[in-house]
């Protein structure tokens, strides 16, 4: 199904939580991305972890089984014990959020989200992976830029102080397998989280307004082979010094990490008297408070509320059974080729009534209804429509049996003439009823 187009965010700094988590990995190859606009090639193993998030997409949003017959089908069957039931109430599926807080906007798409009023939100994210050993820890998750950005949105939505976040990991190579990982996440973890993000995006912000090109930016080559391999190997030159470079800033950013966290243990055993006598010590306050963020909907109002509906039964077009497809713009379930067959279907008739020609209801009583009305209805309207053709024969004889004198000769009989013109119209019209009803049972029973 592939994802769904990016909304557009009215903000001069816009960032996913992606590019926060690549920018802290290689700053260059962020700078490729949004500074040179270059696609980095898409290695196997990314492509691959799509295709799995496309079936679990369409298992979970429209119920559709996952097909094992497939690698994606195969890697995706046994995270089904870990994940909710299809169309489960106040799900959302692969669906766009946008939430400002400090110098910038973050875009992010949501694999799945559930927010039912008076229970935790609760975010669940699909990850394929080659070797279980890179499975994130619960004490890992609640530090994760992704999931304290994610949890931000559903606190402000909901307006819940905790959220529930399950990471569900789906094993690439060997023998399928999934594992869940599963924490609750609370308001200040995620404030901390705000911070750090925005520390990131000043950095970000800094970078756009004083580099020119990507090349101008320090890389990290300890980085070329993380997740699969570096998509921009291609457009980055790897000199001598451009390597030398890179490990002294590298060098330089361990050192001031040493001896910050230095620095702050000595600190601490300073102030360790201190300590004990004032246990109640508060810690430093995050630089961005939740109430500070904004979450934009990205969405018509209509569409985030209504509740989607659940699709139809199966049709019966050009002599096959089709399921029902969701049309997102349309907001509602269409069958595919239903407005082709409609087209010939009036094509087709238009045709059939050139050649029979128009049957006329002006003088006649019977009235055809459409052929969606019951059968009995249609049946009863054949019978009647028998015993008006069988009366006009009846009443020309009367009218022969009156005084000739009675009327002038000269006077032609055009009441009989008007008679017979009507048992005609009459024939045609139970002809017309006896192939709707043929078209009814065609179009209700199955054959």
């Amino acid at each position: 199904m592939g994802r769904p187009n990016a909304p557009k965010v009215d903000h001069p700094y816009v960032f996913s939580v992606s590019q926060l988590e690549t920018f802290s990995l290689c700053n260059r190859k962020w700078a490729f991305e949004k500074i040179d606009k270059l696609e980095g090639k898409e290695n196997e193993f990314a492509a691959l972890g799509q295709r799995v998030h496309d079936v679990l997409e369409k298992y979970l949003d429209r119920a559709i089984p996952i097909d094992r017959s497939t690698k994606e089908g195969k890697i995706a069957f046994p995270g089904i014990k870990h994940l909710p039931l299809p169309r489960t109430k106040g799900m959302r599926v692969e669906k766009w959020f946008v939430i400002k807080f400090g110098v910038a906007a973050y875009r992010g798409l949501k694999d799945v989200e559930i927010i039912v009023p008076g229970r935790e939100p609760l975010i669940l994210d699909h990850k394929s992976t080659r070797n279980f050993r890179w499975k994130k820890t619960k004490k890992q998750l609640l530090v994760n830029l992704q999931a304290g950005i994610y949890a931000a949105d559903a606190m402000l939505k909901s307006g819940s102080t905790t959220v529930i976040l399950k990471w569900v990991y789906y094993a690439t190579e060997g023998k399928p397998k999934s594992e869940p990982v599963e924490v609750r996440i609370n308001k200040a973890q995620v404030e901390a989280i705000l911070s750090e993000a925005d520390e990131i995006a000043q950095q970000m912000v800094k970078t756009l307004q004083t580099k020119r090109r990507a090349l101008d930016v320090y890389p990290n080559f300890s980085s070329c082979e993380a997740f699969g391999g570096c998509g921009y190997k291609e457009h980055c030159v790897r000199t001598p010094t451009s390597v030398l470079r890179s490990i002294m800033a590298q060098k330089k950013e361990e050192r001031m990490a040493t001896e910050s966290s230095t620095s702050k243990f000595l600190a601490d055993l300073k102030n360790r008297n201190a300590a004990k006598k004032t246990p109640e010590e508060k810690k430093a306050a995050p630089s961005v408070k939740l109430k500070d963020a904004q979450t934009v909907k990205v969405n018509p109002p209509e569409r985030e509320e209504t509740e989607q509906p659940r699709p139809p039964a199966p049709k019966k077009i050009g002599g096959k059974w089709v399921n029902a497809e969701w049309d997102e713009a349309a907001w509602a379930w269409v069958f595919p080729g239903e407005e082709d067959e409609e087209k010939a279907a009036a094509a087709s008739k238009k045709v059939e009534d050139k050649k029979a020609g128009k049957v006329s209801t002006t003088s006649t009583k019977v009235k055809t209804k459409p052929a969606v009305q019951d059968i009995e209805d249609v049946e009863e309207e054949e019978e009647t429509a028998e015993e008006a053709a069988e009366e006009p024969e009846e009443k020309p004889a009367k009218v022969a049996t009156k005084p000739a004198a009675s009327k002038p000769a000269t006077k032609p009989t055009s009441k009989s003439e008007t008679k017979e013109l009507t048992c005609y119209d009459l024939i045609k019209a139970v002809q017309t009823v006896n192939k709707l009803l043929e078209k009814y049972l065609e179009a209700t029973i199955p054959f």
